[in-house]
């Protein structure tokens, strides 16, 4: 899973980060990160095996 993080994130869609997500947040690892000079940042996550 790869996510762009903004200053400002407005929409609807599939929580990610509530009791209402579809899967459990603690079941992904950071693998990586990159910082823009605008401010967003790019994370990849990658799934844990329990």
């Amino acid at each position: 899973m790869i996510l762009k993080v903004g200053a400002l994130t407005i929409g609807e869609g599939i929580p990610l980060f509530s009791r209402k997500a579809t899967f459990d947040p603690r079941t992904w690892a950071l693998v990586d990160h990159t910082a823009l000079r605008s401010g967003a940042v790019f994370l990849t996550y990658t799934r844990v095996n329990d």
